[in-house]
């Protein structure tokens, strides 16, 4: 149906349980043939009674986690257009240091491809620039939602303007490996120009819809959407 719909890639989600699982990944192996050989894999915390959305917001178990990606790389080495995402939403370090000593060692105890890594931006993977300042080179993952601005600043303009410095310099570097918000506003589809600081959910998809296209049009789009 996905593909039917337009997709060519698709964006998976994994834990330490399900890559140690080969009947999982053997499902997920049928998904990606299904949808042409592209994907994204990402690496989901553990959620605990207290922590139930996104789990802890970091790799509780560096080791165990090296495992899971071994596991899952021995399935889908053989898909070149398949994508590791090492962590999604890394909320629960306290600095961009913390977050990237962890990753750095992730990759060594994994051995992963660098080419083929992505490293989500810090906290709720929104802040990539500390990644390249720390010295990472690869792939990046970024997310987009209405709420990463407060109503009354929630403009097309302050959207596009948002987006723009938060990809400028390393679009050709950047998955947006997850983007949302309300699709039930009164403006179908969203065509409709709307001056209100208070629509983020109309807004946040136009200012992103401008962003892409233009960047589009420059031939400088970024690497996926999901």
């Amino acid at each position: 149906k996905a593909g039917k719909a337009g997709f060519n890639a698709l964006r998976l989600p994994i834990n330490v349980a399900t890559a140690g699982n080969a009947s999982v990944l053997a499902t997920l192996k049928t998904y990606v043939e299904m949808i042409g050989g592209k994907a994204v894999l990402c690496m989901f915390g553990t959620s605990y009674s207290e922590h139930v959305d996104h789990g802890t917001g970091r790799v509780d178990d560096l080791n165990a986690t090296a495992w899971a990606w071994a596991k899952a790389h021995e399935v889908f080495a053989s898909f070149p257009g398949v994508r590791y995402e090492l962590l999604n939403e890394p909320f629960g370090y306290s600095t961009p240091e913390e977050y990237y000593a962890d990753m750095t060692k992730l990759l060594e105890l994994t051995g992963l491809p660098h080419d083929r890594v992505i490293l989500g931006g810090f906290r709720y993977d929104a802040q990539l620039e500390v990644l390249v300042n720390l010295g990472w080179t690869g792939d990046m993952a970024y997310h987009y939602y209405p709420w990463w601005l407060t109503k009354g600043e929630c403009t097309e303009d302050n959207f596009q303007k948002k987006l723009e410095e938060d990809l400028r310099g390393i679009t050709s570097r950047v998955f947006i490996t997850e983007f949302g918000g309300s699709l039930d506003q009164p403006n179908p589809g969203y065509k409709k120009f709307d001056p209100s600081p208070y629509d983020c959910d109309v807004n946040a998809f136009r200012g992103l819809q401008k962003v892409l296209l233009a960047l589009q049009s420059q031939g400088r789009r970024v690497k996926g959407a999901f």
